[in-house]
């Protein structure tokens, strides 16, 4: 297989690939949003459940019963609404590091904080037991659903499944490195289909990876070969000392 035929190869993958992420970035986000929606529908339920059975509250009848249902809807839809505000289902940040688990928190806490306001404003005479516990057991429990979410979004990719087509730009040597880590670290999805060298007239790096042009020609390269994402290694553009000024990713926007 002569190296051309690889790199079309490898594009045609890499189109497929994009294609599966674009449908199944909507499936995770769509699940994401019903299970935030049942974790925030179960909160309230033993918010309520708690605040007329916890000694900790006034044993006297509460009006909970009547006053919540009118607003129940509200309430959910509110903080839901600020999930999406803060980005908690931005594909960007699912899966990895700490920003999904913030976004949560400070959705919840400015939901908490404009819903306060607002009771306080209409002097609606909702209970402050059921308010207090439905963010205290609310919060701790969305975390603890997006941790699970990642462990099965972890786990797929490790099986195949939810895979990025990426390019790298660097010297060849870097290049293999980090292609190294990336086929180990598998949890994180990336597929790494070409490579992008200031070395025009090499065909491939060392470990294999077929080149498919320069760093200063990565646009081109993305769109010939369909990559979703581009990391930047050391030797992508040379400094003072030839190292690389600029390290990172860089994700077009691809239209499906």
């Amino acid at each position: 297989m002569t190296m051309g035929q690889m790199l079309t190869e490898k594009a045609a993958r890499s189109r497929e690939l994009w294609r599966q992420r674009t449908h199944s970035d909507r499936r995770l986000v769509g699940g994401l949003v019903v299970i935030d929606l049942i974790v925030i529908i179960a909160a309230s339920l033993m918010a309520v459940y708690g605040r007329n059975n916890l000694a900790l509250f006034p044993t006297e009848a509460s009006d909970l019963a009547q006053l919540l249902p009118p607003i129940a809807a509200v309430l959910v839809l509110v903080w839901m609404f600020g999930l999406v505000c803060a980005g908690a289902y931005s594909v960007q940040k699912i899966g990895t590091g700490t920003s999904e688990y913030r976004s949560i928190l400070i959705a919840s806490l400015i939901t908490a904080g404009m819903l306060g306001i607002l009771g306080y404003l209409t002097q609606y005479p909702l209970s402050r037991g059921f308010f207090v516990l439905q963010f205290c057991l609310g919060i701790p429990l969305l975390i603890l659903g997006r941790a699970t979410a990642r462990r099965l979004l972890h786990l797929l990719r490790r099986q195949g499944g939810l895979r990025i087509p990426v390019l790298i730009a660097g010297s060849p040597a870097h290049i293999d490195d980090v292609a190294a880590v990336l086929a180990r670290e598998s949890w994180l999805g990336y597929e790494v289909i070409g490579a992008l060298v200031r070395d025009s007239s090499l065909a491939e790096t060392r470990s294999g990876i077929p080149v498919a042009g320069t760093p200063e020609d990565a646009l081109s390269a993305v769109r010939r070969t369909g990559a979703s994402t581009v990391i930047f290694a050391e030797g992508s553009f040379p400094g003072p000392t030839g190292s690389t000024k600029w390290p990172g990713t860089w994700k077009p926007r691809m239209r499906t």
